[in-house]
């Protein structure tokens, strides 16, 4: 997504860009296990938190700023979404909280829905490392063993 000369920050707003028009201008089409994808309430320094989330490598992204490396993967979330079926799916519970993990075929990508009563909550997006597809891949097997 970012091209040669083109510096950081352009390429940021460039992400911003497509996340705005999948998930702000036109609601997200995507419907997973029946329910509809939202986005976390709020706006900091004219973006939506959720966005501020899937590019930041930290909890604290107003202090640490968002990571290229995240932000060139926006324009995949809304894909997997729409194309959940296509994806390796399982349930996971983390601090409390139930989550959809979405995995796309050849494991480089991961979105995390949380579940709520009535849609889920595009909690997260992230590029796999290796020992993050490993934990991943093992936590997927482990699911799809004890759901037989």
């Amino acid at each position: 997504m970012r091209t040669p000369g083109q510096s950081k920050s352009a390429a940021i707003d460039m992400a911003y860009q497509i996340f705005w028009e999948d998930f702000v201008y036109c609601a997200p089409d995507a419907i997973v296990e029946n329910l509809p994808v939202r986005l976390k309430h709020g706006v900091c320094h004219g973006k939506e938190l959720t966005f501020w989330h899937l590019g930041s490598n930290s909890a604290d992204f107003l202090k640490n700023g968002v990571a290229w490396e995240r932000c060139q993967y926006i324009p995949w979330i809304k894909f997997m979404l729409v194309h959940y079926q296509e994806c390796f799916c399982w349930q996971n519970w983390r601090k409390g909280e139930q989550s959809l993990c979405l995995v796309d075929p050849e494991w480089k990508f991961v979105v995390v829905l949380r579940y709520r009563p009535k849609y889920f909550l595009l909690w997260t997006a992230y590029p796999l490392s290796a020992q993050r597809r490993r934990k991943l891949q093992k936590e997927y097997q482990e699911a799809t063993e004890n759901a037989n």
